[in-house]
């Protein structure tokens, strides 16, 4: 790998996912949602990291209005910067659009230290 992001398609992709999940602060009442969301057919996913994983990202495909559902995001805090999440969102976009999604909807939280940065972008 060449710190590309990746789609995720093994069980141990959806493990790192997890785990990933929980390193960057998601708490665990979410952690339930995405055990869920990741072992669907319609979700999408993504990791990142050349030896190990450091970022992912997750969407869910509604079909019957072909929207994008945005779920979760997340890098190592100490891994974070030079443009890792962007490379992990357009990952995600150009395959949601792939599988036949028209529109791409998220929500990012108004106490995320990094909102600013991510409604700029």
């Amino acid at each position: 790998m060449t710190n590309e992001p990746y789609l995720i398609t093994t069980k141990q992709h959806m493990t790192d996912v997890i785990e990933l999940h929980s390193a960057c602060g998601w708490s665990p009442d979410e952690q339930t949602r995405l055990t869920h969301y990741i072992s669907g057919t319609n979700c999408v996913a993504f990791l990142l990291g050349d030896e190990e994983p450091i970022g992912y990202i997750m969407a869910y495909i509604q079909e019957q209005d072909k929207v994008a559902k945005g779920l979760w995001a997340g890098i190592l805090p100490d891994q974070r910067g030079g443009g890792k999440y962007r490379k992990l969102f357009l990952s995600l976009i150009n395959e949601c659009r792939d599988r036949g999604a028209i529109a791409y909807d998220s929500y990012v939280a108004e106490d995320n230290p990094t909102s600013a940065r991510t409604i700029r972008m």
